[in-house]
């Protein structure tokens, strides 16, 4: 990769990061596809929860599957941020809606407003 290249790519970057309409679409797409949000189909590709996990109404398990699927976000979130080939938009925006479903069964706070 040449210094052009890698210059293009960090302006494009920061460029991204402040473009307000984006976080607004994104978190929009986190809403609604949190009410589709369907926990046997999603956790075991997701969190991979096992299916004793998934029909489980215990909140332990709940708080155990919602520290996963932080911990899976963080690190598509650090991929994401370093250009990683293997970082996923999908599956990120994926991850968030699972995330906010889970903390809203635990009667969590699921999403910030900015």
């Amino acid at each position: 990769m040449t210094n052009g290249s890698l210059l293009k790519k960090a302006a494009g970057r920061n460029l991204a990061h402040r473009i307000p309409g984006k976080a607004r679409g994104i978190r929009q797409a986190v809403r609604a596809g949190e009410a589709r949000y369907e926990r046997k189909r999603h956790l075991p590709w997701l969190a991979r929860a096992t299916p004793d996990e998934i029909a489980s109404d215990d909140p332990a398990v709940t708080r155990s599957i919602v520290t996963r699927l932080e911990r899976a976000l963080s690190a598509e979130r650090r991929r994401g941020r370093a250009g990683h080939w293997s970082y996923d938009i999908n599956r990120h925006i994926a991850l968030m809606q699972a995330l906010a479903a889970e903390k809203q069964r635990l009667g969590e706070v699921s999403l910030p407003r900015r």
